[in-house]
């Protein structure tokens, strides 16, 4: 997910404890001069023995490898993003020794919703994989679409909500395992008061089930959960 600051960062602290008794050991990154104000980042994680961040800054992308004393190995381009104009968002969930790029982008009326695999280098080496797409009739300002992981890290989701009808919802998901395989898809129409529902705290359990929170302040049952067998 993207993220804006508009100050000076350290990328990544790393706290190294030998045993239970020793001081910890705190490593830095060296400042690179080549990062701005206002630059969009992601810390990607731990990929074998790497630590990988994405950055962007005017519409360059790239992903920073650091080694385990957070010393900068190298910086390398992303070259699969399509170009500012087009692009809606970027995320990244880990997968095994390495991470999955998921990246949604309009092109005319479609959206696409594609992944790429990023390896423990930050290289991509095989071509994206194309996730799902959307018809829409108008030119997006945000995402259509929202990912999720579970907690065990064995499932991702992704579920787009149809507003059109602001009396009723319609929530759509699909299903893949780590490596991005699609398990099933799903829709729900989701009843909703245009005066005050809200649905939130999206999240997805181990079984692959999506759960969230449908609210109204302003009804005496303040909130409720709700599962959808995606």
């Amino acid at each position: 997910m993207k993220k804006f600051y508009s100050f000076a960062i350290i990328f990544l602290m790393l706290a190294l404890c030998n045993n239970a008794l020793a001081q910890p050991e705190i490593m830095y990154a060296d400042v690179n001069r080549a990062d701005v104000q206002r630059m969009n980042f992601e810390i990607i994680g731990k990929t074998a023995s790497n630590y990988l961040i994405y950055k962007e800054i005017k519409g360059r992308h790239w992903i920073s490898v650091y080694d385990e004393n957070m010393r900068e190995l190298e910086n390398v381009p992303i070259s699969v993003l399509p170009s500012k104009s087009e692009l809606m968002d970027v995320t990244f969930f880990p997968s095994g020794s390495g991470a999955w790029l998921i990246y949604q982008f309009q092109k005319e009326n479609i959206v696409y919703c594609e992944a790429a695999k990023v390896e423990a280098n930050g290289r991509i080496l095989d071509a994206p994989k194309l996730l799902d797409t959307t018809i829409i009739a108008y030119k997006a300002d945000n995402r259509i679409y929202n990912t999720l992981i579970n907690a065990d890290g064995s499932k991702i989701m992704l579920f787009k909500i149809n507003r059109k009808d602001r009396a009723l919802y319609h929530l759509a998901t699909r299903l893949f395992d780590n490596q991005l395989i699609a398990l099933n898809s799903g829709m729900v129409s989701i009843p909703i008061n245009p005066d005050g529902d809200y649905l939130t705290g999206y999240s997805l359990d181990n079984d692959g089930n999506l759960v969230f929170v449908k609210y109204n302040p302003y009804e005496k049952r303040r909130n409720w959960r709700c599962f959808f067998d995606g």
